[in-house]
């Protein structure tokens, strides 16, 4: 379940005011320290991800899946919101072609009732070999990838498409705000964009949102009751 932004901003200015005596905060400098703090939390998931290919709930809600397509060259385009890969996997060329002849605009591919091949992930140092090998060459029953810096390679290159699973980019967060008669600035859902993180990571965004502000007005108590909260996470 998605964090509301407003549940976070309110537990922030709660913890700020009682730290530092200051009531007000400030939706600009909340809103930066908040993306700052979405952008650290999802680096330090997302590498263990990356270090141990295991998905943990916290980095659950960034698992993005689509079909995308593989040019005649063997070449697929890394999504923009790209950072990392779950899985790949290529389609049955004998069932994809069956289905693509009964789609048309009512009735769309259906993927998910197409066989799945897994594509295998070599090494670039090792993709002569594959290549030049009259056992391990790559099929379209055996295809492999390679991953270069904008774009992902594949053998055989005929593949067509492929179905992406992949960890992408947080959306930008945003506390938005109306002004009352006062001047005062009063949440506006329609305006705000909440954290996708999951509800139990609620605690390490409030504790490091609440970092930033302590370092950003030299609170050395503020940051104390940040880095305690953090622990308690750990």
């Amino acid at each position: 379940m998605a964090i509301n932004i407003n549940l976070i901003y309110e537990a922030v200015k709660e913890q700020v005011s009682k730290e530092t005596g200051v009531g007000y905060l400030n939706p600009a400098a909340f809103n930066s320290f908040a993306n700052q703090s979405q952008v650290e939390l999802f680096n330090r998931y997302a590498q263990i991800y990356q270090d141990e290919q295991r998905v943990t709930d916290k980095i659950r809600p960034f698992i993005k899946r689509s079909v995308l397509g593989i040019d005649s060259t063997g070449k697929m385009t890394y999504p923009t919101d790209y950072v990392n890969k779950v899985a790949i996997r290529a389609f049955d060329p004998i069932e994809l072609a069956a289905e693509q002849k009964k789609c048309d605009p009512q009735n769309p591919i259906n993927y998910n009732s197409i066989k799945q091949i897994k594509v295998k992930t070599i090494d670039i140092n090792k993709l002569g070999d594959r290549l030049d090998s009259s056992i391990l060459a790559p099929d379209l029953s055996h295809p492999i990838n390679v991953f270069y810096d904008t774009y992902n390679q594949f053998y055989p290159i005929n593949l067509g498409s492929c179905f992406f699973e992949y960890l992408r980019q947080p959306v930008e967060v945003v506390w938005g705000y109306t002004l009352d008669a006062n001047e005062l600035e009063v949440y506006n859902p329609a305006t705000s964009v909440n954290f996708e993180f999951d509800w139990l990571m609620r605690n390490e965004i409030i504790a490091s949102i609440c970092g930033y502000f302590a370092v950003s007005v030299s609170d050395g108590e503020l940051e104390k009751s940040s880095d305690k909260i953090l622990q308690n996470q750990s």
